[in-house]
């Protein structure tokens, strides 16, 4: 009985046995099969995934095809619509230079501002345009803040004398670290906004030093700014209403700031106290070490210079734009020589031609770039000839390669202000270092 009794424990006890074994057997299937289950689940997931990612990355490569077409457009449009425009406003630019009788200069000064409207209309849409498809890239070099200011206050002194306006700028012997071009940009725009609203009063333009920054101040003695309407103001198309608003305003100029400044990083504030005026400020950062500055280097240079006797070289294929061009240079007292293409204007050269200075269009039709013909003309000549290289385009390529060459730019729409300090300064640094 009691061998009987422990076999029948043990065949018990092995059942029990058997049944886990079995039961952990199953258990263990189950599991593999959830497992298999959940990796094939999850394979599909990264399969999806992969798939998603394809398609996004296929679709952020259309997006930047398509912001880059939409920025060469914008470049193609601009240079199109501006080259009429600056032909016009040039023509004008020689034509008020004539002894006008009072209505005729009142004609010629109302056109001229008509124009001056659809230009900066025009600029600001493709520059608002430009900034949103992200068609314009910053280039950040170190260089003076003097030399901005030695060419914002030759720009805009006209500009305010005609205003009645005293235009005050300080100088500042710091570098910064910014897009030249585009800080330029800023900057203007605030110049051309303080003038344009401020009535027989003061505007000053100058640098407050910081601990590791430069806060570039436009202080204006203008109808000032409500504290509701700061931030409205940096909105397209919104101006001020009051009895200072001018016809002439577009309401982009502080758009286009907000928006570049964001671009470049660069801090913008605004003061301003209604009946007194505004400052508007960007902060810049200070640029890399370099040496001193010279005296000469800080020294405002002359506010202007006799182009009287200068030979300069006009290559513009647009017939239309070297029409006026050649009669706004003539009536400053230069000679002029003009070229519908590389080609003609090298051939000139190696007739023996010798000019002051080369003024060429970046955009001359065919494969060539004015830059290229400046090039070829400096290489006949064995010297580094002065040149303004003349774009409706912003970007920065076309910039750096300027600056490689020693080229000036002058963005269209064309000021004749700006033109006349750009030949004067080039001829004038060009001629101090032939002494």
């Amino acid at each position: 009985m009691t061998s009987l009794a422990w076999a029948g424990r043990d065949s018990g006890t092995e059942g029990c046995v058997d049944a886990r074994r079995r039961a952990s057997s199953q258990n263990i299937k189950e599991m593999e099969a959830r497992l298999l289950s959940a990796a094939t689940a999850l394979r599909s997931q990264l399969d999806a995934a992969e798939v998603d990612q394809l398609r996004l990355a296929a679709e952020l490569e259309a997006a930047q095809h398509s912001r880059q077409e939409t920025a060469e457009l914008l470049a193609a449009a601009a240079h199109d619509l501006l080259q009429p425009l600056s032909s016009a406003r040039i023509f004008l630019a020689t034509l008020a230079r004539q002894r006008l009788r009072a209505p005729n200069r009142f004609l010629v000064d109302r056109t001229d501002g008509a124009l001056s409207s659809a230009e900066a209309l025009l600029t600001g849409l493709l520059e608002i345009s430009s900034l949103e498809a992200g068609g314009l890239t910053s280039e950040v070099t170190s260089f003076p803040v003097s030399s901005l200011l030695f060419t914002l206050r030759d720009e805009f002194e006209p500009l305010a004398i005609r205003k009645g306006v005293s235009l005050r700028v300080v100088y500042c012997t710091k570098r910064v670290q910014s897009d030249a071009h585009l800080l330029r940009r800023i900057i203007q725009n605030l110049l051309a906004n303080s003038i344009r609203y401020t009535e027989a009063g003061k505007v000053l333009l100058g640098c407050r030093l910081m601990a590791d920054a430069v806060r570039i101040e436009v202080w204006d003695t203008g109808p000032g700014i409500p504290p509701e309407k700061f931030d409205r103001i940096f909105e397209a198309f919104e101006r001020l209403r009051g009895p200072s608003e001018n016809a002439d305003s577009v309401g982009l100029g502080l758009a286009i700031v907000r928006r570049l400044t964001r671009l470049l990083g660069h801090p913008l504030m605004l003061r301003s106290e209604v009946g007194r005026g505004s400052m508007f400020g960007v902060t810049v950062p200070y640029g890399r070490a370099m040496p001193a500055l010279r005296p000469d280097d800080i020294v405002p240079p002359p506010r202007s210079w006799s182009l009287g006797g200068r030979l300069i070289l006009v290559v513009e294929d647009d017939l239309r734009v070297a029409e006026a061009m050649s009669g706004l240079l003539k009536s400053w007292g230069c000679q002029v020589a003009a070229a519908a293409s590389g080609t003609e204007a090298l051939d000139r050269i190696t007739g023996g031609l010798h000019p002051d200075l080369v003024l060429a269009d970046f955009h001359l039709g065919g494969v060539e770039t004015g830059l290229e013909v400046i090039d070829r003309i400096r290489v006949m000549h064995s010297r580094a000839i002065p040149a303004l290289l003349v774009t409706a385009d912003a970007g920065a390529a076309i910039r750096r390669e300027a600056r490689k060459r020693g080229c000036q730019v002058l963005r269209k729409p064309l000021k004749a202000a700006e033109i006349h300090a750009a030949i004067g300064r080039l001829i004038a640094v060009s001629t101090s270092k032939n002494f």
